[in-house]
C-alpha cells in the first residue's frame, strides 16, 4: 500500500479511507479537539476549519511523523505534540471533542487507555474513533496475513463494554468499503446524502467499527450532526478510481509477469548452490557434534582428575592462588558461597522462574548459570535479568497523589531540592513548566531544602494541578509498560502470583517497589520473594513481601559472620557492576513494544579502566570453586569457615593494592542524590590531637559517629595506632 505523504496524499485514493471519517468528524467537532494518532496531521486541515473549533491538539508518538505535520500542516490554533493514549499532553477534563480513529487496536490494554481517554474529556465531551471489525480483521488475515502491529481485535459487544464502562451512552456505527453504483435524484437536493444506497449483498462485512462516546445529550445531538445513517460518502468517480489505482495495479502485473521469469532463472540456479551449501552445513553441523562430545568428554576427564587428586589438596591451591596480585580476589569464595546457598533455597522451594536486578544481578545471574551447568540430572531454574532500579520502579510503586507521602524516599533522603525529587520520580523533564507554573525560575527548584517534606514550595507543587495531571497520567502509563514489559519473560504473557527475585541488598528497596505495584496491578494475591547477598534492614517486610540475607542478614537476629561480612558491603557493589546504565523508566514505543528507558551510562569508563581488571579474574577463580565442589562438596560448617577467613583478610588486613585500589572507583547515585561519590570516608586532620579526639568519641559513643563504608579503614586512618586492630579482632569475635 503507497505511504501518505504531504506530496502524494491529494492524489492517493487511501485519502477517501482515512478523510471520509474525518468528514464525520468535522460535523460533530466543537471547542478543543485532541486527535490521536494524527500521523501527519492531514486531518486537522479538516477539523480545524470548523466554526465550533477552538483549538486542533495533533498527537502521535512518531517523531518522523510530527516534524512532517509541522512542516505541511502548521496553522493559527493548531498544535502537534508527542503522546499516546496511555499518555497524552494535555490536561485532564480539557478536550471538548477527543477524536481517536484506528488507533486502539494498536494498544496492550485498551481499558487503561480508555480510562485514560475518559479523564481527559470535559463532562460534556464527546468521542469519536473507528476500530477495525474483528471480522474484517479475520478476512484481512486470510488474504495478507496477520498484522503483527494489531495487537486487539473488537467484536462490537467488546467495544460498547469496554467503552460503556466510561461513558454514559455509547454508539456504535458501521463502516462498510464498498464499490457499487449510487442512484439518486438529481431533481432534489444534490447532497449525497439524500440518495438512496441499493446494497445487493447483506453480508457485506463492516470494515470499521465507527463509535460516538457520551454523555446521552451531547451523543443525540453529534447523531443529528452526522445527518443520519445510511448515507454513501462519495470517494471518486470510477474512472478516476481506474486511472489512479487499476491501470498502475496493471502496469505493475506486467512487470511483475516478467521479473517472475528472470526470478524464476535465477532461482534454478540459485537451487543448485543451496543443495551445495546444505551438504556443507551437514558437514559443519556433525563437525559441531562432535565437538560438544569432546567438550562433554573435556569436562568428564576434569571432575575424574579432580576425584583422583581430592579436593582437599585441589582447595589447598585456591586458597593459596592470589590471582596475580589481583585486589580482593578472595571475594570468589563469598559469591560462591552465597550462589550455593541461592540455589539450594530455591530449589526447596521449586522456584521455576528468578528474577535477577539490575545492575548486580547481570553478573549474579552469569554466575548462577554456569553453578547450574554442574547441577547433573536437575531440572533447570530459568533466569530472567529485569532491568529495575529504584528511580525506575518508585513512580509506579506509588497510589494517586493525594494519598502518597513518598516514605520511602523520605525516609532516606529530606534535605534534598524540588529538582531531586522530581528526578526521583524521573519527571524532571517537566521541570521547567512546573517552575513557570509555581512562579518560580527553573534554579529555585534546584535549591537544596533542610526539610523538604515539609518545605513550603514542595508544599505548593503537591497542590499544582499542573504536577497532579503530570504525576497521575506518568504513574499509570509506565505502570502499563512495565506490566507488559515483566509479562514478556513469561511464555504465557500473564504474569504468575508469585515473583522471585534476586539483589544484592541492603533494605531490598526494589523489591519493596515492585510489591507495591504487583499488589495494585495483580491483586491481593501477589507476593514477591526476594533473595539477597546481605540484609541490615527490613524496608517493607510482610507475609506476602518476604526476604531472605543469604551471605549475612540481622533481620531476626544476626547471622554467623555477619559483621565480617558486613564490613565494607559496598565491595560487592563496586565488583558486581553492569555494562550498561540505570533504568530510569519504561515506556511503550511506536510499534506498541514495552522499551526501558536507560540513563547516561556515566561509569563506563571507571568500569572498563578499573573495574574489569578485578572482576575478570573474580569470576575465573569462582568457576574453579564450582567445578571443584562439583565433585565432592565441602560441609556447610567448613565451607563457611573457609570463606570467613578469606573474606577477614580482605577487610581487616587488606593489602596496599587493595586500598588504592577501592580509592580509585566511585558511585554515581541516581536516586534521592544525584551525585559522584567516592567509596572512602577519610575526611578529617591527621595531627595526634585530632587523633586523640576522634577515638575518645568513638569510645564513649557519646555523639553519632560516621565511619563510612569501610568501618576499619576510616578507624585506621583516623583513630589511635592500634585501635583499627582492636577492632578488627572484636568484629571477629562477634562473628564466631
Amino acid at each position: 500500500m503507497e505511504r501518505v505523504t504531504p506530496d502524494n496524499f491529494g492524489r492517493s485514493s487511501l485519502r477517501y479511507e482515512h478523510v471520509h471519517r474525518y468528514i464525520l468528524a468535522s460535523r460533530v467537532a466543537r471547542g478543543t479537539i485532541v486527535d490521536c494518532a494524527c500521523g501527519i496531521g492531514y486531518g486537522s486541515e479538516i477539523l480545524s476549519r470548523q466554526p465550533a473549533v477552538e483549538m486542533y491538539i495533533g498527537v502521535d508518538p512518531s517523531h518522523e511523523a510530527l516534524t512532517a505535520a509541522k512542516t505541511y500542516y502548521a496553522a493559527p490554533h493548531v498544535d502537534f505534540r508527542s503522546g499516546t493514549l496511555e499518555s497524552l499532553p494535555c490536561l485532564y477534563g480539557s478536550v471538548d471533542t477527543f477524536v481517536m480513529f484506528e488507533t486502539l487496536e494498536h494498544t496492550v490494554d485498551p481499558a487503561r487507555s480508555i480510562a485514560n481517554v475518559r479523564q481527559h474529556i470535559a463532562a460534556d465531551g464527546l468521542l469519536i474513533g473507528s476500530v477495525p471489525s474483528a471480522d474484517y480483521e479475520s478476512m484481512c488475515e486470510r488474504t495478507y496475513g496477520p498484522n503483527p502491529y494489531h495487537l486487539q481485535r473488537f467484536t462490537p459487544e467488546k467495544l460498547v463494554e469496554l467503552l460503556g464502562a466510561h461513558f454514559e451512552v455509547v454508539r456504535l456505527l458501521s463502516v462498510e468499503f464498498v464499490l457499487g453504483t449510487l442512484v439518486r435524484d438529481l431533481e432534489s437536493d444534490s447532497n449525497a446524502s439524500n440518495g438512496k444506497i441499493v446494497n445487493g449483498d447483506e453480508s457485506v462485512i463492516a470494515g470499521s467499527l465507527l463509535f460516538v462516546a457520551g454523555e446521552e445529550k451531547r451523543v443525540a445531538t453529534a447523531l443529528k450532526d452526522l445527518d443520519g445513517v445510511p448515507q454513501f460518502i462519495v470517494g471518486m468517480p470510477k474512472v478516476v478510481l481506474d486511472a489512479e489505482e487499476v491501470e498502475p495495479i496493471r502496469v505493475a502485473f506486467h512487470k511483475a509477469e516478467v521479473q517472475i521469469d528472470e526470478r524464476d532463472k535465477a532461482i534454478s540456479a540459485q537451487g543448485r548452490m543451496l543443495k551445495e551449501r546444505w551438504l556443507i552445513m551437514q558437514s559443519m553441523g556433525g563437525q559441531i557434534g562432535e565437538r560438544d562430545q569432546i567438550n562433554q568428554a573435556l569436562c568428564n576427564v576434569t571432575l575424574s582428575s579432580l576425584r583422583m587428586r581430592g579436593h582437599e589438596s585441589i582447595f589447598k591451591e585456591l586458597t593459596s592462588f592470589n590471582g596475580g596480585g589481583t585486589p580482593f580476589i578472595d571475594m570468589a569464595f563469598s559469591l560462591y558461597l552465597f550462589i550455593f546457598r541461592l540455589y539450594h533455597a530455591l530449589r526447596a522451594k521449586g522456584v521455576q522462574d528468578l528474577f535477577f536486578f539490575a545492575r548486580e544481578g547481570q553478573p549474579l545471574k552469569q554466575m548462577f548459570d554456569f553453578y547450574q551447568t554442574f547441577q547433573v540430572g536437575e531440572e533447570v531454574i530459568r533466569t530472567h535479568y529485569l532491568k529495575v532500579s529504584r528511580r525506575s520502579t518508585f513512580l509506579i510503586s506509588l497510589g494517586r497523589l493525594d494519598e502518597e507521602d513518598f516514605s520511602v524516599l523520605f525516609r532516606q533522603y529530606r534535605r534534598i531540592s524540588i529538582l531531586d525529587f522530581l528526578k526521583s520520580l524521573d519527571l524532571h523533564e517537566y521541570a521547567e513548566s512546573l517552575a513557570s507554573a509555581l512562579g518560580i525560575d527553573l534554579t529555585t527548584l534546584g535549591v537544596i531544602s533542610n526539610d523538604l517534606p515539609t518545605d513550603p514550595g514542595f508544599l505548593k507543587l503537591r497542590q499544582l494541578e499542573l504536577f497532579r495531571q503530570i504525576y497521575e497520567n506518568q504513574r499509570i502509563a509506565r505502570g502499563i509498560a512495565f506490566e507488559s514489559y515483566l509479562k514478556g519473560f513469561f511464555e504465557s504473557g500473564t504474569l504468575p502470583d508469585e515473583l522471585h527475585a534476586v539483589d544484592v541488598g541492603w533494605k531490598g528497596s526494589i523489591q519493596d517497589n515492585l510489591y507495591h505495584w504487583f499488589r495494585r496491578a495483580h491483586g491481593e494475591n501477589a507476593q514477591v520473594h526476594g533473595y539477597y547477598l546481605g540484609l541490615v534492614a527490613t524496608g517493607a517486610i510482610a507475609a506476602k513481601n518476604r526476604k531472605m540475607g543469604l551471605l549475612f542478614s540481622n533481620i531476626e537476629g544476626r547471622t554467623p559472620g555477619f559483621h565480617v561480612f558486613n564490613e565494607n558491603r559496598s565491595l560487592f557493589e563496586i565488583i558486581l557492576h553492569a555494562d550498561h546504565g540505570s533504568a530510569c523508566r519504561y515506556a511503550i514505543d511506536a510499534q506498541g513494544n514495552p522499551a526501558v528507558i536507560e540513563d547516561e551510562f556515566h561509569e563506563s569508563a571507571m568500569i572498563s579502566n578499573n573495574v574489569h581488571a578485578v572482576s575478570r579474574p573474580i569470576m575465573d577463580l569462582f568457576r574453579q570453586i564450582v567445578a571443584v565442589m562439583a565433585c565432592e562438596p565441602l560441609p556447610d560448617l567448613k565451607l563457611l569457615g573457609m570463606t570467613l577467613d578469606r573474606h577477614y583478610r580482605m577487610v581487616f588486613d587488606p593489602s596496599k593494592k587493595e586500598v588504592e585500589w577501592v580509592f580509585s572507583v566511585s558511585h554515581v547515585e541516581n536516586f534521592g542524590v544525584f551525585e559522584e561519590s567516592g567509596f572512602g570516608n577519610f575526611e578529617g586532620s591527621s595531627d595526634l590531637l585530632s587523633k586523640l579526639r576522634f577515638t575518645w568519641h568513638l569510645v564513649r559513643m557519646n555523639r553519632p559517629l560516621e565511619l563510612g563504608n569501610w568501618p576499619w579503614l576510616t578507624i585506621r586512618k583516623r583513630a589511635l595506632p592500634g585501635l583499627s586492630l582492636i577492632y578488627s579482632l572484636f568484629r571477629r569475635w562477634q562473628s564466631r
